[in-house]
């Protein structure tokens, strides 16, 4: 048996090891009970900002929710992308017919060249608020938040110590395709990353008023391409953390083709990159998988083609051990999730045994290789392409929109490329 057999066979399952320590950690603070539930008395007053671009399949649940809070002190203020947009004429008749929450409708009037749209829109919102507001909220638009969302969001913000609450996206396949599954599977354990790399997902996103301004982060919006991912050096300086809130991890249920995939999952590694110092660990972990995995892949065929049955015996029984201990935890992670969403928040069981679980096997694997790729991309991309905007990464941090296509309206504004 080679010393270079036993010694990546090791390595693997230290890798391994750290693997199920992370994603158990998880678990238990899935199944932990939520911060207590506060007082109507006591909720501070609460901007819920929505920023809409383009009709999603779910705009009319999603903002039909945002404006039923279990909440006694909020006010919706849902900024569009222009007037042009499908979603204008939706948005508008939502909050004709709402008379429970006060909401404010207004359209993004001037995008900024040097960050993205929805930071824009952030910018523009937030700046005109006046001071009684104590708390910004972010919902996006492709999920729908049960009635207690933002009860549960605010909730932790008694606390001191946090500045800011987040919950995730639990993705669901439906239906189950390959690249869903692999989608599933590279979300799952993304979430569990972002939990120990306070990393905020802008989905679902809790911000004291006081972070954002002694934090400055309007301003540092005004350059950013990923709101979530840019609030963790704010919160640092100001000697607080993000809290991960279990009752807002919200289902996102859909399909997907690999090309779908891969363009989003490199936009999510890419925001990491440009603005969250947990980038570093990000790559680390990434290449250290791609290069333990490839090897032992590697030394699997090199033992098959010389008939070195003890080389293939131990990289084989590695190899398996490995993707089928995170099966194992992937399966753990998906019931724990379950019970963390509320049940009336969630559609039919989408992981039938014995088909899907099978095909989910093998999604495991290929999410492992994939995941390398989209790393790679995400590390070495000049220019992104996010929901009909594209911008030019200029460097650390630093972005510039370059073209911007409005929904609704089928012309190419390029802008202006200079300086």
């Amino acid at each position: 048996m080679t010393p270079a057999a036993i010694t990546i066979t090791v390595i693997l399952l230290v890798l391994l090891l750290a693997q199920i320590f992370l994603a158990a950690g998880f678990i238990v603070r899935l199944r932990r009970a939520p911060a207590g539930k506060l007082p109507d008395h006591a909720c501070p007053k609460v901007a819920l900002v929505i920023c809409v671009r383009g009709k999603d399949a779910a705009l009319k649940e999603c903002l039909d929710a945002a404006l039923n809070q279990s909440y006694p002190n909020y006010a919706a203020h849902i900024i569009v992308d222009n007037r042009s947009d499908p979603a204008w004429p939706v948005v508008n008749n939502l909050v004709a017919e709402n008379r429970r929450t006060t909401s404010i409708v207004q359209a993004l009037d001037n995008p900024r060249k040097s960050c993205s749209l929805k930071c824009s829109s952030l910018i523009q919102v937030i700046s005109a608020l006046d001071s009684s507001y104590e708390v910004i909220a972010l919902l996006d638009t492709d999920i729908v938040p049960d009635r207690l969302w933002l009860r549960g969001m605010v909730a932790p913000l008694a606390d001191p110590k946090v500045g800011a609450t987040s919950g995730n996206r639990w993705f669901e396949p439906y239906p189950p395709s390959w690249a869903g599954l692999v989608r599933y599977a590279w979300n799952a354990a993304a979430v569990v990353l972002m939990h120990w790399l306070q990393i905020a997902w802008g989905g679902s996103l809790a911000i004291k008023r006081s972070v954002i301004d002694d934090g400055r982060l309007l301003s540092h919006w005004s350059y950013t391409y990923g709101e979530d991912t840019a609030i963790n050096p704010a919160l640092r300086r100001l000697g607080l953390r993000l809290e991960f809130v279990s009752s807002a991890l919200v289902p996102e249920r859909g399909s997907c083709d690999f090309s779908q995939f891969l363009n989003w999952a490199t936009r999510q590694l890419l925001s990491c990159r440009l603005h969250h110092d947990g980038w570093g660990h990000v790559l680390a972990h990434g290449i250290a998988t791609c290069m333990v995995l490839g090897s032992a892949a590697a030394l699997l065929v090199a033992g098959l083609s010389t008939a070195r049955g003890d080389v293939v015996v131990l990289t084989g029984a590695a190899l398996a051990t490995y993707f089928l201990v995170l099966y194992a935890l992937l399966i753990g992670l998906e019931f724990s999730a379950r019970r963390a969403v509320v049940s009336g928040n969630r559609a039919k069981e989408w992981l039938d045994f014995p088909v899907t679980a099978v095909k989910l096997i093998l999604a495991v694997v290929l999410a492992q290789f994939l995941y390398a790729f989209s790393l790679f991309r995400a590390a070495t991309m000049r220019s992104v392409e996010w929901r009909r905007a594209r911008y030019e990464i200029l460097g650390q941090s630093r972005i510039r929109l370059i073209e911007y296509n409005p929904f609704g309206d089928g012309s190419s504004s390029a802008l202006d490329r200079a300086r």
